[in-house]
């Protein structure tokens, strides 16, 4: 056990003799998680936002943002008239970047990575506004949308590289949600075989203009049209046999729950997945060599709020613990990044209402807990049973700590934590209630009561 300064012992000493409370170290290894936010609507949509929303994501310690890469806002001009080989130069006068140049300046200057997803085909490629639209023929797909769209890729890899001025981005994903209708478009049996062949086009388009970046084929959806058990069974056998495991780098999957309760107490089955039965994800993906033991990126994971959404959302104080609870069963060394959906919310009720701050600005609960989540494997237990307790820091990563009191002002460290990047965490044998919240030294996120009983 981890040796502590003397009046710690002292006190630990005491409380044992009273039998107040023992706490123990966790039995598991803490994983490192990299947590990070999609915020489209603030970054993309409007200029004037951009740079603020910027601001406000490095202060909150956000250390990745998953973005967008529009195709369609990109080639905006005469591209029908290019060859592959020309629409393969981002110099061409064809494609229009300043809006995704600002962004990944501005970005660089702050210090937070990028995801780029790839997708929203233009309408010159089939001649249809239909951005999800991939051909009603394969011909049609096998000839236009493939080789376009590794054309493009490889337009945007090179754009933003090792040498780039703007800065480089080097984590990507081909398309987003393949298996939902609204994304892929027709949606049947042959789409996952479709979309194993345009990963297989794609994927090495972008290593091509930048040899170090990481690619992720989805991310598929958790139960969107073809639930994702079913569609990994049929595209995954075709992405092994055309020899797309040589440049997936990870697999990437959004893992919204299902209804208004806490992920701890919802179970998902196959062939449904989300957060509550990732290990499902895991056996379908080290079912073949191409994706075997291959990292996990979660790209979207959110519950919206009641207000504004009174439909399917929850309080804003429930929001925050569920943001904490999905961080920590997403904590599972598998998975190695987190994408919380979205920053704020949007003016448009009809987009997801899960943002940190509302649409006018003012905090949630959720922003504190997005910073210094803690979430805990039991609300209540009995008196003498072990809880689990999992802390974060974004703001102070490596620096962080989780802390305990009884009465909510006279704060002790509680030993036995075994901290692995910006994630802690600690085992509790309980003999009272007690709060517990993560504490850096920029400061102290929310706490969370345990109770006995």
């Amino acid at each position: 056990m981890t040796s502590f300064p003397t009046r710690i012992g002292r006190a630990l000493a005491l409380i044992s003799v009273t039998a107040a409370v023992l706490l123990l170290p966790s039995g598991a290894g803490a994983a490192p998680l990299t947590i990070g936010i999609q915020s489209d609507n603030m970054l993309l949509d409007d200029a004037a936002t951009r740079s603020a929303e910027l601001d406000r994501l490095k202060a909150a310690g956000t250390k990745i943002i998953r973005v967008t890469l529009g195709w369609h806002r990109v080639a905006v001009g005469p591209c029908a008239a290019q060859t592959l080989t020309q629409l393969q130069d981002p110099t061409n006068a064809c494609y229009d970047w300043t809006l995704y140049d600002d962004l990944v300046l501005q970005s660089t200057r702050r210090g937070i990575p990028l995801i780029f997803s790839v997708h929203q085909i233009p309408p010159y490629v089939l001649n249809s506004s239909n951005p999800y639209f991939m051909g009603s023929t394969e011909r049609a797909f096998n000839t236009r949308v493939v080789p376009h769209w590794a054309a493009f890729a490889k337009a945007a890899a090179r754009r933003y590289n090792s040498s780039s001025v703007y800065g480089n981005v080097r984590r990507w994903t081909v398309g987003n949600e393949p298996n939902s209708a609204f994304f892929w478009q027709p949606m049947n049996a042959n789409a996952p075989k479709r979309y194993a062949r345009l990963f297989r086009a794609v994927a090495p388009a972008i290593f091509a203009s930048n040899s170090r970046a990481q690619v992720a084929a989805g991310p598929t959806g958790p139960r969107s049209t073809m639930k994702p058990v079913r569609w990994l069974r049929i595209a995954l056998p075709a992405m092994q046999r055309n020899g797309s495991g040589r440049f997936l780098s990870a697999w990437s999957h959004n893992t919204y729950p299902k209804g208004t309760l806490s992920p701890r107490t919802l179970k998902t089955n196959p062939p449904s997945i989300d957060v509550t039965n990732m290990k499902d994800l895991y056996k379908e993906l080290d079912a073949f060599r191409a994706t075997r033991k291959k990292p996990v990126w979660v790209l979207e994971y959110a519950y919206q709020t009641n207000p504004p959404d009174r439909l399917f959302g929850v309080g804003w104080t429930n929001q925050a613990t569920y943001l904490a609870e999905g961080f920590d069963m997403h904590n599972d060394g598998r998975t190695k990044i987190v994408i919380w959906y979205v920053s704020r919310d949007p003016a448009n009720l009809v987009d997801w209402q899960s943002g940190l701050w509302d649409k006018f600005g003012r905090r949630k609960p959720s922003l504190a807990m997005y910073m210094r989540p803690v979430a805990r494997s039991a609300a209540r237990v009995r008196r003498g049973e072990r809880v689990n307790v999992f802390g974060m820091s974004l703001a102070r990563p490596g620096r962080q700590t989780l802390q305990y009191s009884y009465n909510g002002r006279n704060w002790r460290a509680v030993p036995g934590q075994r901290r692995s990047g910006a994630t802690v965490r600690a085992s509790i044998r309980m003999t009272r209630q007690l709060k517990v919240r993560t504490v850096d030294p920029a400061g102290r996120g929310p706490a969370r009561l345990i109770r006995v009983g």
